[in-house]
C-alpha cells in the first residue's frame, strides 16, 4: 500500500478483518490509468478549436475525471506523482491552466474571447475548481510536489483567485490550504504575493478587501468563517518582525475588522476570534510598557549601585574584622606561649624548692640525730656504737677502754653513711670515759635528677622524605614506662621491610618507585609517576600505628563499655552485698539470705578483682602510650584504635575493589573483542544481502519509497483545525510540520 512510516505503525496494530477491509477499499479507490491518460483529457478540455457542442459533450465528464485524478494523486505511490509532474507529462502546468481557464468567467481583465467566456461560465457552474483546489493539496502533500508548486509562478495565485468561487467549501479549502502555506518558510511572502496579485486582477482599493467582503456576507456559513478567521490570524502573526505584523494588522484594521468582530456572537468562531485578539499588538500598551520597563531599569540601576557599595563596605568590614581576629589570635598564641614558660619555670623552681626543702629537712634530722648521741653518750659514761644492717641501733657492753677515739670514728662512720632519703639508724653506746663528740659531718650532695638515664637512641635515616606526625614531643621525664622507651627500634627494623615501607608512604613530591631488587646490578631507570593507593590523611593514619600492626586488636572489642560505668555497676553490688550481710546479722539465721550470700560473695569477688585488674591494665595501656588516664577516659582512647582499624579495612576493601573493577573491565574488554570479531563476517553478509535485494527491487519495480517527510500539509491543517494558531507557537509549529517538506 505504499505507507509512511507513522501509517505503517499505525496499520499494524490491526486485526486481520480491519486490515482486509483497507486492502478492499485500496482496490476499490485505486485509479489504474497512467497520468498522461488524465493529461490528455485535460488538455481536450482546454482546446480552443472545439465546438461549443461538442464541448458541452465534454465537459459533462470533466468533475469525474479531475476526482479520478485527485484519488490517484492522493492514493498512488509517490513514482506515479512524480510521472504526473515530469517535463514530458507537465501534469502541474497543464492542472494550473485548467484551474485558470475555469475561473475566467470571475476575473475582470483576462477574457480573451467571448466563447471562452462562455466556456468558463459552464464550468464555473460544476465543482472543477473545487476538486482542482484538491488535486494541488494532494500535490503538496509530497515534498516534491509542493516544491514544484512553490515555484510555480502561477500555481499559488491561481489558488487565491479561487476565493470568487461562490461555492462556500471552495472558499474554506482554498484559505485552509493558503493559511498551511504561511507556516512554511518562504511561504508566508508568497502567500502575500499572491494577494497583491488578486488584487490587480479583482481591482482591489485595499489589500484583502474582497476575503472581508466574503467573510462579512457569508455569515451563514460557520465553516467558511472559522476558515476565514484562521486564516486571517495566521497571515498577520505568523511573522517575526514585530513591525510587519502591525503593518499586517492595520491593514485588516482597516477594512473594519476589529469593528466587526465585537458584533459576532458564534460560539465555535469566538475561539478563533479570541486566539487573534490574543496574537493582537496594542501599541499605546506597549510603549507604557516600555517607559515602565525603562524607569524600572533605571531604578534596578540605581538599586544594584548602592548594593556594590553596601558590598564594598561589607567587604571593608569584614577585611578590617579579620585583621582584628588575626592580631588578637596572635596575641593569644603569644600569651600562650608565654604561660607555657612560665609554667615551665614554675615546675623546675617549684622541684628545686621541694628538692632544698627535702634536703634541710634530712640535714635538721641528721643534726638532730648527732645532738641525741652527743647526749647519750654523755649520759652513759663510755662505749660504742654499733651501726647494725638492719638501719637500727643497739646499745653493746664492751670492755670499757674504748676511749674517745673508738666513739669519734663510730661517729663519723655514722655520718658518712646517711643518705638523703630516710633511714632508720640504730643505735648503742658502751663504756665509759666517754669525752666532747666530734662536730657533726657535712649535709651529702643532692641525688641525682630523674630522666638523666634515658637511652639515646640512633636516628633512622629513611632514603625518601616520609609525612611528618603532628604529635607533641614527650619530655625526657615523661618517657619512662612508654612504648617509646621500651621499643627495641633495632629488632623493629630487622622485621620489617623498610625499603618497601618507605616507597609505599613516601611523600608525593619524590622520584618515582625504585625496584630494590635491581638497585644493586643496575642503575634505576625513571619511569611514570606510581599513583598511590590510599589517601595522603589515611596514608599518615596508617604511619601512625604501623609499628604495632602485629599486635592483637581483640582489647578494641572494649570500646563499647565504659570503664566508668563497669566501676560503678561493681560498687553497687558491693553496697548491694553489705546490705544483704547487714539484713542477715539483724533476722538471725535467714536460709535465703544465707544461701544468696554463700552462692554470690566469690562471685562478687572475682568481679571486684576483675574491676581493679581492668583499672590497672587501662592505666598501663594509656601510660605505655605516653598519656594520663585522668586526662585521657577509655571512651576518648579506644576510638582511635577503631578508626584506624576500621580506615585500615576500608583501604583494604578499596584496594580489592579496585582491583576486581579492573579484572571486570579487562575481561569485558576481552569478550567485546572477541564477539567483534564474530560478528564482522555476520555483518558483511547482511550488507551484501540488502544490497542484492535493493539492486534487484530497483530492476522490478522504480517506485520511490517514502522518506518519512512527506504528508507535512495534510499534519499542519489537522492540527490547525484542533488547536487555535497563537503567536507563541508560530516558530516552532512551522519548524516542527515544514523544514523536512520545504528544503530544497
Amino acid at each position: 500500500m505504499n505507507l509512511p512510516p507513522d501509517k505503517v505503525r499505525l496499520l499494524r496494530c490491526y486485526d486481520n478483518e480491519k486490515k482486509w477491509e483497507l486492502i478492499c477499499d485500496q482496490e476499490r479507490f485505486q485509479v489504474k490509468n497512467p497520468p498522461h491518460t488524465y493529461i490528455q483529457k485535460l488538455r481536450g478540455f482546454l482546446d480552443p478549436a472545439v465546438t461549443r457542442k461538442k464541448f458541452r459533450r465534454r465537459v459533462q465528464e470533466s468533475t469525474q475525471v479531475l476526482r479520478e485524478l485527485e484519488i490517484s494523486l492522493r492514493t498512488n505511490h509517490i513514482g506515479w506523482v512524480r510521472e504526473f509532474l515530469n517535463e514530458e507529462n507537465q501534469g502541474l502546468d497543464v492542472l494550473v491552466e485548467y484551474l485558470s481557464f475555469a475561473q475566467y468567467a470571475v476575473t475582470s481583465n483576462t477574457l480573451p474571447s467571448r466563447k471562452t467566456l462562455k466556456n468558463s461560465r459552464l464550468v464555473c457552474k460544476k465543482d472543477d475548481v473545487h476538486v482542482c483546489v484538491m488535486c494541488l493539496r494532494a500535490i503538496m502533500n509530497y515534498q516534491y510536489g509542493f516544491n514544484m508548486v512553490m515555484s510555480h509562478p502561477h500555481a499559488v495565485n491561481e489558488i487565491a483567485l479561487s476565493l470568487n468561487n461562490r461555492n462556500p467549501r471552495t472558499k474554506a479549502l482554498v484559505l485552509e490550504l493558503l493559511a498551511a502555506v504561511c507556516l512554511v518558510r518562504g511561504g508566508h511572502e508568497i502567500i502575500l504575493s499572491a494577494f497583491d496579485n488578486f488584487k490587480t486582477v479583482c481591482s482591489e482599493t485595499l489589500r484583502f478587501e474582497k476575503l472581508m467582503e466574503h467573510f462579512k456576507n457569508e455569515d451563514d456559513n460557520i465553516d467558511f468563517m472559522v476558515a476565514c478567521m484562521q486564516f486571517i490570524n495566521i497571515v498577520v502573526h505568523s511573522v517575526e518582525d514585530m513591525n510587519f505584523r502591525v503593518h499586517l494588522q492595520y491593514d485588516f484594521t482597516k477594512l473594519n475588522l476589529d469593528d466587526y468582530l465585537e458584533h459576532t456572537e458564534s460560539d465555535r468562531l469566538q475561539v478563533q476570534i479570541q486566539a487573534y485578539l490574543d496574537n493582537v499588538f496594542d501599541v499605546g500598551t506597549l510603549l507604557e510598557d516600555a517607559e515602565t520597563k525603562t524607569a524600572a531599569l533605571e531604578r534596578v540601576e540605581e538599586l544594584e549601585e548602592n548594593m556594590t557599595h553596601m558590598t564594598e563596605r561589607l567587604l571593608d568590614t569584614e577585611n578590617e574584622a579579620m585583621a582584628k581576629i588575626v592580631e588578637l589570635e596572635k596575641q593569644l598564641m603569644q600569651t600562650n606561649k608565654e604561660l607555657d614558660t612560665i609554667r615551665d619555670v614554675y615546675a623546675s623552681a617549684n622541684n628545686q624548692v621541694h628538692t632544698l626543702r627535702r634536703i634541710v629537712r634530712e640535714k635538721d634530722q641528721t643534726i638532730r640525730r648527732q645532738s641525741r648521741l652527743e647526749r647519750h653518750a654523755q649520759e652513759g659514761g663510755g662505749g660504742t656504737l654499733v651501726v647494725q644492717g638492719g638501719g637500727t641501733l643497739h646499745p653493746a657492753r664492751g670492755e670499757g677502754d674504748g676511749g674517745v677515739g673508738d666513739l669519734s670514728s663510730t661517729s663519723l662512720a655514722l655520718g658518712m653513711t646517711l643518705s638523703p632519703s630516710p633511714e632508720t639508724v640504730g643505735y648503742g653506746l658502751s663504756g665509759a670515759g666517754l669525752g666532747m663528740m666530734p662536730a657533726p659531718p657535712p649535709p651529702p650532695p643532692p641525688p641525682p635528677m630523674p630522666g638523666n638515664t634515658v637511652k639515646i637512641k640512633k636516628p633512622i635515616q629513611t632514603k625518601f622524605r616520609m609525612p611528618v606526625f603532628n604529635w607533641v614531643a614527650l619530655k625526657p621525664s615523661q618517657i619512662n614506662g612508654t612504648v617509646f622507651n621500651d621499643i627495641d627500634d633495632e629488632r623493629i627494623l630487622q622485621e620489617l621491610n623498610v625499603e618497601e615501607f618507605e616507597e609505599m608512604f613516601k611523600t608525593k613530591a619524590q622520584g618515582p618507585a625504585v625496584d630494590v631488587t635491581l638497585s644493586r646490578h643496575k642503575a634505576p631507570q625513571k619511569g611514570p609517576n606510581r599513583v598511590s593507593l590510599l589517601e595522603a590523611n589515611r596514608a599518615k593514619n596508617l604511619a601512625i600505628t604501623l609499628r604495632k600492626a602485629g599486635t592483637n586488636l581483640l582489647y578494641c572489642v572494649c570500646v563499647s563499655v565504659s570503664l566508668e560505668n563497669v566501676v560503678c555497676d561493681v560498687k553497687e553490688c558491693q553496697r548491694g552485698m553489705e546490705l544483704s550481710w547487714r539484713e542477715y546479722s539483724m533476722h538471725g539465721h535467714n536460709p535465703l539470705l544465707k544461701d544468696f550470700i554463700s552462692k554470690h560473695e566469690t562471685r562478687l569477688q572475682k568481679l571486684q578483682e576483675d574491676a581493679h585488674i581492668a583499672q590497672d591494665a587501662f592505666e598501663d595501656a594509656v601510660k605505655h602510650f605516653g598519656e594520663s588516664s585522668k586526662t585521657m577516659p577509655p571512651s576518648v582512647f579506644f576510638p582511635v584504635f577503631v578508626r584506624f582499624i576500621k580506615a585500615y579495612r576500608l583501604a583494604e576493601e578499596e584496594n580489592e575493589q579496585r582491583r576486581r573493577q579492573e579484572q571486570a573491565l579487562m575481561e569485558k574488554l576481552e569478550q567485546e573483542e572477541l564477539q567483534q570479531e564474530q560478528e564482522e563476517p555476520k555483518q558483511r553478509q547482511q550488507e551484501s544481502l540488502i544490497t542484492e535485494l535493493r539492486r534487484r527491487q530497483g530492476g522490478k519495480d522504480s517506485r520511490h519509497v517514502y522518506e518519512g517527510k512527506d504528508g507535512a500539509i495534510e499534519d499542519i491543517i489537522t492540527v490547525l483545525k484542533t488547536v487555535p494558531f497563537t503567536a507563541r507557537t508560530a516558530k516552532r509549529s512551522s519548524r516542527f510540520f515544514c523544514d523536512p517538506a520545504h528544503t530544497e
